[in-house]
């Protein structure tokens, strides 16, 4: 909304309100929209940066500035299959094992690669525990957040994603107020986006990896809607019945195809992880992970509190400022991390300027 269509005499907006387009016109009229955070993109440079969460640990800690990490700390739900394959929690790097810092969610976690050989791991629990602490929100009775799985390309709202859509319309009635929120991929791909905006359904931008306000964001949602639900296992889960969120798997299960994933760079790195979880994509492991979250209807959903925080891994939170030092931003880390970056980066400048220059070849760049 621009302030061109406001009247002279409207009061001014908060600046920071978010905005299209990251949300719908309809959301705008949502009483929550006032306290959710905006999208605000930053520079990643590694993992632990991803949807915030080097961002909230400087909030914590009064720092203005975010200090390069030189830990690597995975995000997501990790634990939501088996983990057996040391590269489902990090990217294997044997030269770095020896000298990086490791930050996982579980104690589980934390052994198993120490059995591969990382020698500096430490169980913290997942990003999101850190996010920033709220005031009391009042959680709106009646409402409803839905959160489908992303991964629509070209634009396009496939045919499962349009049943799922329509699935939902039917439930307008059930409920004071149903807002959808989707992941940055969907809303980049507006195929999603417009269809529910033909309907008049709200729509909001829950994370994206490059929004540093994600779980800000996510935690403000799920802390005011009373009910959410969803198509698929996800992170979304844990992370909303953490909350207090009376969480569903309702509808028609959204399973990948072990063809749909093949092509994505860990698996065609790592073949042997996509024949390990290839089994656990459907429904029927989804119901043996978590069948108290599968209902006849979404209102039917129950609070989960304590699974949700156990599979985030709350028993391993640690003090912010204990997180720091494992991400590297002491003083003596940040030159020591920083020289032996510079050197790394100036070894393999050297050996492409030989390559090129004196061997008269370009080295491939993958």
């Amino acid at each position: 909304m621009s302030t061109s269509n406001m009247s002279s005499d409207a009061p001014p907006k908060p600046s920071h309100l978010i905005e299209p387009p990251y949300c719908s016109a309809s959301f705008l009229d949502l009483p929550v929209r006032a306290e959710v955070p905006p999208v605000e993109l930053w520079r990643t440079r590694n993992e632990a940066d991803y949807y915030g969460a080097s961002f909230n640990i400087a909030n914590h800690l009064g720092r203005k500035r975010v200090p390069h990490s030189y830990a690597e700390w995975t995000h997501g739900w990790i634990n939501m299959f088996p983990v057996i394959h040391p590269e489902l929690i990090v990217d294997s790097d044997c030269q770095q094992r020896r000298w990086k810092t490791y930050l996982v969610h579980t104690a589980e976690n934390a052994k198993l690669l120490q059995d591969h050989g990382y020698t500096n791991v430490e169980a913290v629990g997942m990003p999101y525990l850190y996010a920033a602490a709220l005031p009391a929100i009042e959680r709106r009775l009646g409402t409803l957040l839905v959160m489908p799985t992303h991964g629509i390309d070209q634009g396009e709202l496939s045919q499962d994603q349009r049943t799922y859509v329509d699935a939902i319309l039917d439930l307008r009635t059930d409920f004071e107020t149903i807002c959808f929120c989707l992941h940055e991929h969907t809303v980049r791909s507006e195929g999603l986006t417009e269809h529910l905006d033909r309907h008049g359904i709200p729509w909001v931008q829950g994370a994206g990896a490059k929004d540093r306000q994600s779980h800000n964001r996510l935690r403000v949602l799920f802390r005011s809607f009373e009910f959410m639900t969803t198509n698929a296992l996800g992170s979304q889960i844990p992370y909303a019945t953490s909350e207090g969120s009376r969480v569903s798997l309702w509808g028609d299960f959204y399973s990948r195809t072990q063809g749909e994933l093949a092509d994505t760079l860990i698996y065609r790195t790592y073949p042997q992880i996509l024949d390990h979880i290839a089994p656990l994509l459907g429904e029927e492991f989804a119901r043996e992970r978590l069948g108290w979250g599968f209902v006849d209807h979404p209102a039917q959903a129950v609070t989960a509190v304590d699974w949700g925080r156990k599979e985030l891994g709350a028993e391993n939170q640690r003090d912010p400022a204990e997180l720091a030092r494992y991400l590297g931003w002491s003083w003596l880390d940040q030159r020591y991390y920083g020289a032996r970056k510079f050197a790394k980066d100036w070894t393999a400048f050297t050996k492409y300027q030989i390559n090129k220059r004196i061997l008269r070849r370009i080295p491939p760049t993958s």
